[in-house]
């Protein structure tokens, strides 16, 4: 997994899109950001997140009177930190969380997980 590093504006935008989980305009992100981040500030760095890969443009929407551009994360909120911990961290982390499962439903949607993961590991083999 590629490591990729964001700056503090860059995290404060990925922030709020991965908490709305939804298509976002830059106005929508400055209302979100609650004073933080201006209009000019999150263009820009919309601009550059879009070139980097890490959003897409998801739709067209309407703020006030004009068109906009909609925007989602293609990064997801899981895979940037866990770019930023060492194998052995995110072993830790995991078997952690394990631990503390406690409803059938979510053991079993894990044991999916698991499995489907075997599967394609020994598909590859």
């Amino acid at each position: 997994m590629e490591k990729v590093i964001l700056t503090k504006k860059e995290n404060a935008v990925m922030q709020i899109l991965w908490e709305n989980d939804k298509p976002m305009s830059a106005h929508d992100i400055v209302e979100a950001s609650e004073g933080e981040l201006n209009i000019h500030t999150v263009q820009q760095v919309l601009r550059k997140m879009l070139n980097a890969g890490h959003i897409e443009m998801s739709g067209v929407g309407q703020t006030l009177k004009s068109l906009t551009r909609l925007y989602m994360p293609v990064l997801s909120q899981a895979e940037y930190y866990c770019g930023h911990l060492s194998d052995k961290t995110l072993e830790k982390i995991t078997v952690e969380y394990i631990n503390s499962i406690d409803n059938l439903e979510e053991a079993l949607a894990f044991c999916k997980a698991i499995e489907e993961k075997k599967k394609k590991l020994n598909h590859e083999a």
